[in-house]
């Protein structure tokens, strides 16, 4: 069950967007769930259109869509950032103590802005509601149109909550051998 219904059509454009093959697919997602089966600390996804869907978005590449489904699973790298405007000044004091603890990368997510233009900038104008000088809806109107989103999911949500690893499980990580370099999958190469 997802939130976003796909056609059949659709998928068909996206297929021939990015030049896969039915049999090809077929291969890549039987990679995933024998590669997910073997990973004790995830749970078991057995919805094939959704590992389609995330070797989609990873461009039909093995590993990536590994490592984005663990994260995924482990709820590891979500935060995309975070904007601050006419913020008091006790936000500064504490990103000088997240400086400390952060990385760098992680840091670097976190922006202060002094005024709305500097806001616009950062984040354009055809993404932000009205009430912060967006082109969108007001605040108001978009978090009632969100409600009912999630209010008519809801199912799915509930289902996508239980897509947990159990960390506990988790065996070794994937490092670098000297002798074979990184473990990993890797499909045949078919010229045409």
């Amino acid at each position: 069950m997802d939130a976003i219904q796909v056609t059949g059509d659709e998928i068909a454009k996206v297929r021939k967007h990015f030049k896969v093959k039915e049999t090809d697919i077929k291969r890549d997602v039987k990679i995933i769930k024998d590669w997910i089966k073997q990973q004790q600390h995830l749970p078991k996804i057995e919805d094939e259109n959704f590992i389609e869907r995330c070797l989609l978005r990873n461009k039909f590449r093995i590993e990536q869509t590994k490592q984005k489904l663990d994260g995924y699973c482990t709820l590891r790298g979500r935060f995309a950032g975070c904007d601050f405007i006419n913020a008091p000044p006790f936000i500064n004091l504490l990103l000088s103590i997240l400086k400390k603890i952060f990385p760098s990368k992680l840091y670097g997510r976190i922006r202060i802005h002094k005024d709305l233009k500097s806001f616009h900038k950062a984040i354009p104008k055809e993404c932000l509601p009205h009430d912060y000088g967006g082109e969108l809806d007001t605040v108001e109107n978009l978090i009632a149109k969100w409600d009912k989103v999630f209010e008519h999911n809801q199912p799915v949500f509930a289902e996508n909550l239980k897509i947990v690893s159990n960390e506990n499980l988790r065996l070794g990580t994937n490092k670098p051998n000297e002798m074979f370099g990184v473990a990993g999958t890797f499909k045949q190469l078919n010229l045409d």
